[in-house]
């Protein structure tokens, strides 16, 4: 019997992560420019070293995560410091531990005018500094490829990247990417959208949907759990 009851525990102990990741997918559903996470599943075969009678143990494991990178869908919010992303693009933004990559365009005006996400993290331009505009400076026009102007005057180019390398990005709280400096460049096939945000992309009605289905699959194995306990434990009584 125990040979079971170890399989069970290696299923509801990756659930249980899977659970995690599901659940913050979800609550980043409305979140600009979030990109789900995915479980990453493999099988570990356990060779016998009882017997040659006793099959070989299949165990379930959790590998790591890895980070949808595809587009999310765009949505139009007429506001001109809200910055939507055709392409792979990313805009850099500072942040207390250092230059960091994002895709969450939503933007607004600090009172001394910098250009700042949600979370308090500066708009950076090319030359790595905090983009600011004028409260009375009139109109502010973003370009497809970064350059931002305000009335007449060009005010700042924005540092609008692409990554060489997807995979070696990690991902960090608030929509935010950290990677190697080498690892980025000038956006070469990538545009700017002014006025729009890029959404989640991930699917809130499907989302939910993989919640219930994994609490089954979890709840279904801590029953066939204690099921393995109460047999064991006959057994043990039998014998005993």
């Amino acid at each position: 019997m125990a040979n079971g009851i170890y399989i069970a525990v290696s299923g509801a102990q990756a659930e249980m992560r899977h659970l995690d990741v599901i659940a913050n997918n979800l609550a980043n559903a409305n979140t600009p420019g979030f990109k789900a996470d995915r479980m990453n599943f493999r099988e570990v075969l356990a060779q016998s070293t009882v017997s040659d009678d006793e099959q070989d143990r299949r165990f379930v494991e959790v590998s790591g995560t890895h980070t949808d990178l595809k587009a999310g869908t765009l949505r139009s919010t007429g506001n001109p410091l809200d910055l939507a992303i055709l392409g792979e693009g990313f805009l850099k933004v500072n942040t207390p531990r250092g230059e960091r990559i994002t895709r969450g365009g939503s933007f607004m005006q600090a009172s001394d005018g910098t250009i700042m996400t949600s979370s308090g993290h500066a708009l950076l331009d090319t030359g790595g500094q905090p983009v600011r505009i004028s409260p009375s400076g009139g109109s502010v026009h973003v370009d497809g490829n970064g350059v931002l102007s305000q009335g007449k005057r060009i005010l700042a180019n924005l540092a609008f990247v692409e990554v060489n390398d997807p995979a070696a990005l990690r991902k960090e709280d608030s929509g935010l990417f950290a990677t190697e400096p080498d690892n980025l460049r000038r956006a070469e096939t990538s545009q700017l959208q002014q006025g729009a945000i890029e959404e989640s992309n991930g699917n809130p009605i499907r989302t939910m949907v993989a919640l219930v289905e994994t609490q089954r699959h979890f709840d279904t194995l801590h029953r066939a759990i204690e099921t393995y306990k109460d047999l064991d434990s006959k057994v043990t009584r039998i014998i005993s």
